[in-house]
């Protein structure tokens, strides 16, 4: 990740971040899980919220609840992630 804390008034901000791994095989039927936290320590609720994630091998991200959501002032909330490749 590039930078791990940004304080934003207004707009919109993306956070971009790189992991990179080996390939030894080629796999399918994969699956991972994960949690995404977001952290709020503003003063204000965020509103208007979206929270996604991807993966670049033609697998699917799906983020639990993370359309159109309010983060409340002082406040964290963590999304719950699948990927998999069907």
């Amino acid at each position: 990740m590039d930078k791990t804390l940004v304080y934003q008034e207004g707009g919109s901000v993306t956070f971009n971040y790189t992991v990179n791994a080996g390939v030894s095989s080629v796999d399918s039927s994969w699956s991972m899980h994960g949690d995404i936290v977001i952290t709020n320590p503003n003063a204000v609720d965020l509103n208007g919220v979206t929270v996604t994630d991807a993966v670049d091998n033609g697998g699917v991200c799906i983020v639990a609840n993370g359309a159109g959501i309010t983060i409340p002032a002082n406040s964290l909330l963590v999304f719950a992630r699948d990927f998999g490749d069907s």
